[in-house]
């Protein structure tokens, strides 16, 4: 019951997402619509997606930072990827596996330990005070620990 629940709520999403592209012509893709949501996954490949999961899930009890070992493990994804990925991706797949298996016992402190909250007003990383979205340039990136 819950794959064919799951299968029309897709549907239905992808459907609407369909309107809207055709409503909006070219500006679909110029306000970057085409990266948002779980269609973002389709840049992802099995394992990408696994490591992905298996990192962030293994590094808040660890008290670290899981965006520094995301970067270190995926040369290949930009900042924007990453964070896109994370948001439109994990984020909702997560929180769908929580309502469908565990809907009794959901926190929402789970998001704050996933993001961290050192995360969400300076950037990703520790010491980073920088948007997660846009890129830093070279002399930033030199002095990025210099920064107060």
């Amino acid at each position: 019951m819950l794959t064919y629940k799951f299968l029309c709520v897709k549907f239905h999403v992808a459907e609407k997402r369909l309107e809207v592209k055709h409503e909006l012509g070219p500006a679909f893709n110029q306000w970057n619509f085409d990266k948002m949501g779980e269609e973002v996954a389709f840049g992802w490949n099995e394992k990408e997606k696994d490591m992905f999961s298996s990192i962030v899930k293994s590094n808040p009890p660890l008290g670290k930072c899981f965006w520094d070992e995301i970067y270190n493990h995926f040369h290949d994804k930009s900042r924007e990827e990453l964070v896109c990925y994370y948001f439109n991706v994990f984020l909702l797949q997560h929180r769908a596996y929580q309502n469908q298996v565990v809907p009794n016992s959901i926190t929402y402190d789970d998001e704050e330990v996933v993001l961290g909250p050192e995360s969400i007003g300076k950037g990703i990383g520790p010491k980073s005070y920088t948007s997660i979205l846009i890129p830093l340039r070279k002399s930033q990136k030199k002095s990025k620990d210099a920064l107060p």
